[in-house]
């Protein structure tokens, strides 16, 4: 969901937050060369409420857009690029996926590889190792592509398909399950993200696990520093053997109907340069299943660095 918001902040920051800095550059500017002109004449100036540089942007936001749409409109379809890619290196401490711990409790470092076009293609690659004392070496490899489409200015409609590949098909619950198909809606109003998505995990044995999941998500920036504050639930609804289960149940198939995660966090990253960014994603997670989790509350924290580049 980051990314998505991230991807449709890049359309929104030129049709907004661009249209106030130019609308008072220019403002000022104006004032400014006005005032100099009238004390080279030695006359006297007087300057109202409406030369007042005290940025209103609440009630001054509709007059901006309009006042600049066309102007700005050009610069951002010149700076507009179709493609985008980013790759990056991140170290978890635990790895929770919908409730569920497919790390087996240790720490994970992972190197993940996305590209994107403006027209609504994606796909991504991810590779995992465990690097805690619990049965380290390789994790997992994770493989999507997907697609998004914009229905309008503030809803995306996207659907992808994963692929994972874990070390064996017992190393967490859900191993034996290699293929994911996902469903969402994602909102964007009053500078929330409203997404809500449909999971359904599935092979070729009977096993299989769907989730729904409700997230929110907001995005504020202060110089090279943005922060996005994240809140989850997620409903679960799984088929599973117990062999693969943390806590076995007797019967050799258990189905579950029930809530496996509420959760809430932070995604913050550091801009180094244009194409570099310093991340992190500490979280604070509830996950009462005991069959997917360890515990039933849990902190899980990450970080790294990452490589982005628009062409």
């Amino acid at each position: 969901m980051q990314k998505k918001a991230e991807n449709k902040l890049k359309r929104y920051l030129p049709l907004g937050i661009k249209k106030l800095f130019f609308h008072y550059w220019i403002k000022s500017f104006l004032v400014l060369f006005c005032s100099s002109i009238a004390y080279a004449q030695d006359l006297p100036i007087s300057i109202d409420d409406s030369t007042d540089f005290d940025i209103e942007i609440i009630q001054d936001t509709t007059e901006v857009l309009l006042d600049t749409l066309s102007l700005d409109a050009e610069l951002a379809e010149e700076e507009s690029k179709p493609w985008s890619i980013t790759a990056s290196g991140m170290i978890r401490n635990k790895q929770i996926q919908n409730g569920v711990d497919v790390s087996g409790n240790n720490s994970v470092g992972t190197i993940s590889t996305d590209i994107y076009h403006e027209n609504g293609f994606s796909a991504g690659l991810d590779i995992s190792r465990r690097m805690g004392e619990i049965n380290p070496g390789y994790q997992s490899t994770v493989a999507r592509i997907g697609y998004t489409y914009s229905a309008s200015d503030w809803l995306d409609i996207s659907g992808i398909f994963t692929r994972y590949r874990y070390a064996t098909d017992s190393i967490n619950p859900v191993a034996g399950i290699p293929n994911m198909i996902s469903v969402s809606a994602t909102a964007y109003f009053a500078g929330i993200f409203t997404d809500i998505t449909f999971d359904r995990m599935f092979g070729l044995n009977t096993e299989s696990v769907s989730y729904i999941s409700l997230n929110l998500m907001g995005m504020m920036s202060i110089a090279d520093f943005t922060i996005m504050p994240i809140g989850s639930v997620v409903l679960t609804r799984y088929q599973l053997e117990s062999k693969r289960l943390i806590k076995a149940s007797p019967a050799k198939v258990k189905t579950v109907t029930a809530l496996s995660l509420c959760s809430i966090g932070l995604s913050l990253r550091y801009k180094i340069s244009e194409q570099f960014s310093i991340i992190s994603t500490p979280n604070l997670m509830y996950t009462p299943d005991k069959s997917l989790s360890y515990s039933d509350l849990q902190f899980s924290i990450s970080g790294g660095i990452r490589y982005s580049i628009d062409w």
